[in-house]
């Protein structure tokens, strides 16, 4: 059974994914989830590739910290923002994987998910545990 730190208001109409300990850095994950928090599906994997792409960029809010500042910033009321690649591929996996299940679930269930491109995610983000290095072998 897998533990989940958020429990949907209703279980029949919730799609849920889980992805544990990422090999990718927590503040850069922690911005881009922030920043794809509240959007539709289809619209969070677009602005994702977006950022692949750097036609727009990640806004920092919390992590500040030697982050340079970018034009497209601008556009989500902020100076600074970055194009976090490896956070945002594992992002867009995990909605990906959100929305197959999204999809199982509406055709498994008639009360279920009605559709799928309507969920918007809801992210939590945990710090994972720190990696054993093998330094001097």
């Amino acid at each position: 059974m897998v533990k989940y730190s958020r429990q949907p208001a209703v279980e029949t109409k919730s799609a849920k994914t889980k992805v544990a300990d990422l090999r990718a850095h927590f503040k850069n994950t922690y911005e881009t989830a922030r920043a794809v928090k509240g959007l539709k599906l289809k619209r969070a994997i677009k602005y994702l590739e977006d950022v692949l792409e750097h036609r727009d960029c990640i806004p920092y809010r919390r992590f500040t910290g030697h982050v340079g500042r970018t034009t497209q910033a601008k556009l989500h009321g902020v100076t600074q923002g970055r194009f976090p690649e490896k956070s945002v591929r594992y992002i867009i996996q995990l909605l990906k994987n959100l929305q197959a299940n999204a999809e199982f679930i509406a055709t498994e269930k008639a009360e279920g998910v009605k559709r799928a491109e309507k969920v918007a995610p809801r992210l939590t983000k945990k710090q994972a545990a720190k990696q054993r290095l093998a330094i001097g072998k």
